[in-house]
């Protein structure tokens, strides 16, 4: 199994990050030649459970489903076809998604997306989005939130984003991590095929997170790159 993460820092609180990944209107402004997104309707409820990495990975709880969601079913369960242009062709695969999303609880699930492909040209593929409040944020700007408004709550602002104590209000902030395992289910491609099939991967989430965030600051889990790749930016790493 070949692991894939990316990590992007988003101006927005981490229940407004998921509701805008969750929403699917990105897939609008995505490139075909990068990758293509489609819904393919409500997942089965009774189906087999999506496969959750466990650990550092998991996204527990119990799923839910975003309020008007398309092709979403019971308990958050939806289906999406996605298309990774690769070498003159193309990988396509049909995943299963189940959306938790953020509890006033903070001792709950943090909120999440978690995907396992059903059918398509992977062995196994499955993972997680998770998001994840990165503290106070910027001090820089008025809070607020998906629908440009500050959210209830909040202290009021002044049009230079200074609260009436003349202290710079803090802009919401969260992180937003993609970790992913696939498996093309044959030996030989283990270190061929599925290292350069990683690094299109990680171009196609490149392209979601652009396309849901606009610019955003991106960057590429290390365990992504083959292990003497890794070794190498291991050592530079440590040399600066």
């Amino acid at each position: 199994m070949r692991k894939v993460g990316v990590r992007a820092h988003v101006p927005l609180d981490a229940g407004a990050a998921l509701a805008r990944l969750a929403d699917g209107a990105w897939r609008d402004v995505l490139s075909a030649g990068v990758l293509a997104v489609t819904d393919a309707g409500a997942g089965d409820a009774a189906a087999t459970d999506v496969e959750t990495p466990t650990g550092t990975e998991a996204a527990a709880g119990r799923p839910v489903s975003p309020a008007g969601q398309a092709g979403v079913g019971r308990d958050g369960d939806r289906l999406s076809e996605w298309a990774l242009p690769f070498r003159g062709g193309s990988v396509r695969w049909r995943q299963r998604e189940q959306v938790t999303a953020a509890a006033a609880d903070a001792s709950s699930a943090a909120p999440g997306i978690a995907f396992e492909q059903v059918e398509g040209d992977f062995a196994r593929y499955s993972g997680t989005w998770r998001f994840a409040a990165t503290g106070a944020g910027s001090r820089d700007a008025a809070p607020v939130s998906a629908n440009g408004f500050a959210p209830a709550g909040a202290a009021p602002v002044s049009g230079n984003g200074v609260s009436p104590n003349g202290v710079a209000a803090a802009r919401p902030s969260c992180e937003v991590l993609f970790e992913a395992r696939f498996d093309l289910g044959v030996p030989m491609y283990d270190r061929v095929v599925e290292p350069l099939l990683a690094r299109v991967l990680v171009r196609g989430v490149r392209a979601v997170l652009a396309a849901a965030y606009g610019e955003v600051e991106i960057e590429e889990d290390p365990v992504t790159l083959p292990e003497p790749e890794r070794y190498v930016a291991a050592v530079l790493a440590s040399a600066t």
